[in-house]
């Protein structure tokens, strides 16, 4: 199976694009202090991998720093499965007892599953780590740059 390269770069990236194996793409903005995740996969194994290096900003992140991420969903080839769901559960946890503030936007392709997670995601925020969804990169680009959430605790 090939997967056709079609990242869409954010502007002010200063990091190279790293490939994490698995179908998982990392960028980090030193500049807006952004971390963005491009997702090509939705295998176990990807999204072990995506977790895996999550945890590892998780732990190394300041408390007193809005941790932002991006993910990147809207190549074809992804989706968010119950599996990527429950993982993502455990990082919102760990972010809590870490005592962080965060940030995800998530780009999916706008289908009627993707309005329906934008919904819910809407109505789960918590005061500590808010999730917000979007059919377009600039859109979820724009969004973490403009937000913040209060200094953490």
């Amino acid at each position: 199976m090939s997967v056709s390269p079609t990242y869409h770069s954010p502007p002010l990236m200063d990091n190279v694009l790293r490939d994490l194996g698995n179908g998982i793409f990392c960028q980090f903005s030193r500049e807006k202090q952004i971390l963005v995740f491009t997702v090509r996969a939705s295998t176990r194994s990807s999204v072990d991998t995506l977790s895996n290096m999550l945890f590892t900003y998780i732990d190394a992140w300041p408390q007193t720093r809005t941790l932002k991420i991006l993910y990147d969903f809207s190549d074809r080839q992804s989706a968010v499965t119950p599996y990527m769901r429950s993982r993502m559960d455990v990082i919102c946890q760990v972010i809590h007892q870490g005592k962080l503030k965060a940030l995800s936007a998530i780009v999916l392709p706008q289908t009627y599953v993707a309005q329906m997670l934008q919904l819910y995601y809407l109505s789960h925020g918590t005061r500590d780590y808010e999730t917000q969804v979007f059919f377009g990169f600039g859109d979820a680009w724009a969004w973490l740059e403009q937000t913040g959430l209060a200094t953490a605790y």
